[in-house]
C-alpha cells in the first residue's frame, strides 16, 4: 500500500498527490535540506580540515544544492541518514541529512572520493 504525498518536488511536477513507496516516498517529501542553527554543529560542518569544506555562503549554499537533488541521494545509512553527494569542479560534495537538516558535510578531492567511482568520471558506484 502506498503512501500519498502532495509535494510535487520530486514528483511528476503535477502538483496534485501522488502515491509513493518506500524510499520513493521519503524522497517526494523532502523538500531542501538546511543548515542547522547550532554554532557547534555549523562548526563541525564547516571546517578547515580534510574532507570538509571552510564555512561560507557560498558553501552553505553547496551543501543545500547537493542534498536537493533526487539524482544526488547515495542511500539511507543505518543510522538513519540520508547520504548525497554530487561532483562539482573536480571535487566530490557530500552531504548526510535527517529531517531535513543537514548534520555533516563537506568535500573529497580526486584520489578521496567515497561515494563516488572516479574512473568513471563521477558516476555512481
Amino acid at each position: 500500500m502506498g503512501m500519498k504525498s502532495k509535494s510535487a518536488h520530486f514528483g511528476s511536477g503535477s502538483g496534485g498527490p501522488s502515491v509513493r513507496q518506500g524510499l520513493a516516498f521519503k524522497l517526494n517529501t523532502q523538500l531542501f535540506a538546511s543548515m542547522p542553527k547550532g554554532a557547534s554543529q555549523i562548526k563541525h560542518i564547516m571546517a578547515k580540515r580534510e574532507g570538509h569544506i571552510e564555512d561560507s555562503t557560498c558553501n552553505r549554499k553547496m551543501l543545500e544544492k547537493v542534498s536537493s537533488k533526487k539524482a544526488n541521494f547515495i542511500k539511507t545509512d543505518p543510522r538513519g541518514f540520508n547520504i548525497y553527494s554530487e561532483i562539482v569542479g573536480g571535487k566530490e560534495y557530500w552531504v548526510y541529512e535527517r529531517g531535513g537538516i543537514i548534520q555533516d558535510g563537506g568535500a573529497n578531492l580526486p584520489g578521496k572520493f567515497r561515494f563516488h567511482n572516479e574512473d568513471k568520471k563521477g558516476g555512481k558506484k
